[in-house]
This record gives structure tokens, sequence and C-alpha cells, in this order.
């Protein structure tokens, strides 16, 4: 199963070969050539396989652009500013959903443009942020943060819903498609990774950046990259 997961068959195909590998083994239970001790393991690996989806930077520049979204009320522009501050910061820090909603107020260093975040394991690490996001956090604070929490009971949540409370991972889904970036926060921080990396910056350092605790977890960052490489080749020399 190994094998068909890895090779070039559609997911169907390896789905029907599976199910023709049961009724065989069935076949040779029954036929007391196997063991009924004997465990055969036929869930296909396909889905583990699959590379992350990147999104392209012309693309990302458009819908991080605050002058390319248009506000109609006072509303939307609040919304707008925190939407955009948890997109800059998604992608600015490579950061996982779970941890962008559990921040707190405390947890950013505006001054050194560092987050400290509880990873995996409630393991913390400290990672840096990029100027834009500063930017767009710094939108966020001036005004529209404190706009969501009028009337309401005081709270250190960083990032706030339309009712004053800390927001949610569907929330934020909801967020990044009314930005243009589909309902995916882990595709901003695939992104991270990726235009990290094809920039020449070194996989440990993009591992420990993402949380990572395994190197091999951060290695199909580098798949991506070759298949960016390969198509660059393609579509650029004379005999790609």
């Amino acid at each position: 199963m190994a094998k068909l997961a890895t090779s070039n068959l559609t997911r169907r195909s390896v789905q029907v070969a599976a199910s023709a590998l049961r009724r065989y083994v069935k076949f040779l239970l029954e036929a007391e050539v196997l063991s009924d001790f004997v465990e055969v393991d036929f869930t296909s690996k396909s889905s583990s396989n699959k590379l992350p989806k990147v999104i392209s930077k012309p693309r990302l520049q458009a819908a991080l652009d605050l002058e390319s979204h248009g506000s109609t009320n006072r509303e939307r522009e609040v919304a707008l500013a925190r939407d955009l501050a948890m997109a800059e910061l998604l992608y600015g820090a490579g950061l996982r959903v779970s941890e962008l909603v559990s921040l707190d107020l405390g947890d950013l260093d505006r001054r050194i443009q560092v987050v400290t975040v509880l990873g995996k394991g409630s393991k913390v690490r400290r990672v840096p942020y990029s100027i834009k996001a500063d930017e767009a956090i710094g939108n966020y604070l001036s005004g529209p943060r404190a706009e969501l929490l009028a009337n309401r009971e005081p709270t250190e949540a960083f990032f706030l819903g339309a009712h004053g409370k800390r927001i949610d991972q569907r929330q934020v889904r909801r967020s990044l498609v009314r930005l243009g970036l589909g309902g995916s926060a882990h595709a901003l921080r695939h992104s991270f990774a990726t235009h990290m990396l094809d920039a020449g910056a070194d996989i440990r350092t993009v591992g420990e950046l993402l949380g990572h605790v395994e190197l091999s977890t951060t290695q199909i960052y580098t798949h991506v990259s070759k298949e960016r490489l390969m198509s660059v080749y393609g579509s650029s020399h004379p005999r790609g």
C-alpha cells in the first residue's frame, strides 16, 4: 500500500487496489493459507504525502493591501483592520491558527517585533514577525480593537470577535475568505515556510520558527520549493 500511495495513481485507483487486496487476503484467510492472526494494514498514506498548498506572492500582496479592500462603513473598517492584522501575523510569523487565537496582549513585544506563542506540546517559542505585520498590528491596536471591546468586559485576548470576546478559529477562516485568501490559515503558514526557503533560509532555522521538533517535518517544504524550481526552469529555459 505504501508503494501504491507514493505512485502516480489517483486516490480512487489506490482505493480500488486496496479493496482488491482486502478480498484477496480474506480468501487466503478462509483457505487457511494465512493465519487468523496476521495483521494487514490497508490504510492509504496518500493523504499524508500531499504537498501543502502555497499562496503566490502576488496574490498575497493583493490580499494584504489595505487599499484594495473597499469599506462602506466603520464596522467594516474595524473588522478589516483586525482581519489584515491576523493574516499578516499568520504569514509574517508562520503561526498555527490555534496559536493565533490564543494570543494575549502581553505576548507581542512590538519594540523588537517578536511574538511569544504556546505551540504543540505546550512548548513556548519566540518568533520574530515582519514589518508589514507590525504595521497591520499597529493599525488594529490604534482604535479597532478598542471599538470591538466597547461596553464589554475587559479581556487580555489580542484578537477579538464582533462581540468583544476572543476570536475563534472558525471566525479566522471567515476573515481569510473575506480577504480573498480562501479559508485555510494553514496555507499562510505553508507559504511562510516555502517563501523563506525559496529565499535561501536554512531549513533548520525555518523548522525552529515553525515550532517543529523533527527536521523531517520541515522537509516537506523543500519538496514544494523543488517543484517550484522545476516549474520555473521549465517555463524559463529555452530548452526546458
